[in-house]
């Protein structure tokens, strides 16, 4: 889920459900364009590019053997 706040403690409000796994991280590249990523330790680690709306995938989830 991800939801969005004013201040990053919360209240936290419209939760919407995603497909990101368990405790993502979100990049902001210099070009604007936005990341999450996720996995790692004895799993693959996954990358993936977002909409503009944080939550929607563009495009196809890469994995990275760590």
């Amino acid at each position: 889920m991800a939801a969005s706040s004013k201040t990053p403690w919360g209240p936290f409000e419209n939760p919407v459900e995603t497909k990101l796994g368990f405790d993502p991280g979100v990049l902001v590249d210099d070009d604007g364009r936005v990341y999450a990523y996720w996995g790692g330790c004895a799993s693959p680690c996954y990358i993936v590019e977002l909409e503009d709306d944080m939550v929607t995938f563009k495009g196809e989830v890469s994995s990275v053997n760590v």
